[in-house]
């Protein structure tokens, strides 16, 4: 009789145990599950964060990713990357130029190695390497292994960030010319952690 009892006492231990278990088997699921719900949330940008996205897209480095729409590095209009102060030629680089290409050039001229272009390119997406560029809009010396773009104009445009969300590590946002005179865009870039691009699609372009 007492050996039942305390087959009976030992088997209800186990049994609580076992719901105890149960119970904390079914609870971490349920956060797990609650966690992934709102890890897919959408977040709106604060007007902080937009401000902060507006800053690093202006910058020279980056504005010319806004002026040509793409859903990678291989689609991108290489000319707005190309065609900005920093890859402006020299003296020396402009009538080698005019001799290599056999041509006369009335306007500026830019000018950005192979290497260069796919290095920068792999930069600003993250990616590992940039087999194809779209180089249609611009003149490509075997010789020099650079490519290079005849432009006039400053193609920079200043924008402003009207609204955005955060899913997850990227960040979808809005965006407009600053001024409405002048250059004149306005499109939604998709960007990740550290604000690398993923693409860009324009809606109106003025340039």
């Amino acid at each position: 009789m007492k050996n039942k009892k305390i087959l009976c006492v030992v088997l209800i231990v186990i049994l609580l145990i076992i719901a105890i278990i149960i119970f904390a088997i079914f609870n971490n699921t349920q956060k797990s599950e609650k966690q992934k719900i709102n890890t897919n949330e959408e977040t709106e940008l604060s007007k902080d964060q937009l401000n902060e996205i507006a800053n690093y897209l202006n910058e020279s480095d980056n504005n010319g990713f806004l002026l040509s729409s793409y859903n990678g590095p291989s689609e991108i209009d290489l000319y707005f990357i190309i065609s900005e102060p920093k890859f402006e030629t020299t003296e020396d680089e402009f009538k080698e130029y005019e001799q290599l290409a056999n041509e006369e050039v009335t306007t500026g001229l830019c000018k950005v190695t192979s290497e260069e272009i796919k290095d920068l390119l792999v930069t600003k997406f993250g990616t590992q390497f940039v087999e194809h560029m779209n180089t249609a809009n611009c003149n490509y010396l075997e010789q020099n292994d650079s490519y290079y773009t005849l432009c006039g104009d400053d193609l920079h445009v200043d924008v402003v960030c009207t609204k955005g969300v955060k899913k997850e590590n990227t960040y979808i946002v809005d965006y407009e010319s600053k001024e409405k005179t002048g250059n004149y865009i306005k499109g939604r870039v998709i960007l990740t952690d550290g604000y690398l691009f993923v693409s860009n699609e324009l809606e109106e372009t003025e340039l």
